[in-house]
């Protein structure tokens, strides 16, 4: 083999070594650019979800001062308001922790599916 051929076979080399270099940023780009689709959507779902959660949270705070107004212009309905507070929020203040897991976890599917 002479030097003209052993060139051109580094060169073939090089080219094929190429080749699979530019599939591999390819393949990367293609990799980089879906994880990039996937953060979006998460970021916005997290979004959501935050902003759902402070509004309940608000909300409950809301109802509680309500309560506590209510508890205090009329004292002997003490039971009576605190009951109308736990049954109107028992979606979030129920003893059983899996009840509210399942209630959360359905929240959460009904943020993450509105648009």
């Amino acid at each position: 083999m002479d030097n003209i051929d052993q060139l051109k076979k580094r060169v073939q080399d090089l080219e094929n070594e190429l080749d699979i270099f530019k599939k591999k940023e390819e393949y990367l780009n293609n990799g980089i650019e879906k994880v990039k689709s996937i953060y979006d959507i998460t970021r916005q779902n997290a979004e959501k979800i935050i902003y759902k959660s402070v509004v309940i949270a608000n909300s409950l705070k809301d109802d509680a001062k309500s309560t506590l107004e209510k508890i205090k212009n009329n004292p002997n309905d003490l039971d009576k308001f605190i009951d109308e507070l736990l049954h109107k929020n028992n979606h979030l203040l129920n003893n059983d922790i899996n009840k509210v897991k399942k209630n959360i976890q359905e929240i959460v599917i009904k943020i993450i599916n509105s648009k």
